[in-house]
């Protein structure tokens, strides 16, 4: 196994999405939008910290 320092590409990020709805899809998980969540870290206006990712199958949160 090689552990690299680079970023994924479209495909390796699809593929990827592809093998998780197979497992899904074999486990019986129901179809499920998938929702984003972003969050960032300001100081005096200016960002210094960012945090992303995208949840499943999860609750709502109504701000």
């Amino acid at each position: 196994m090689n552990i690299t320092d680079r970023d994924i590409t479209p495909k390796e990020l699809q593929d990827i999405y592809d093998d998780f709805k197979k497992i899904e899809i074999r486990d019986g998980v129901p179809d499920s939008p998938q929702v984003r969540h972003q969050f960032i870290a300001e100081e005096s206006g200016a960002v210094i910290g960012f945090a992303s990712g995208l949840t499943n199958h999860a609750l709502k949160i109504h701000k």
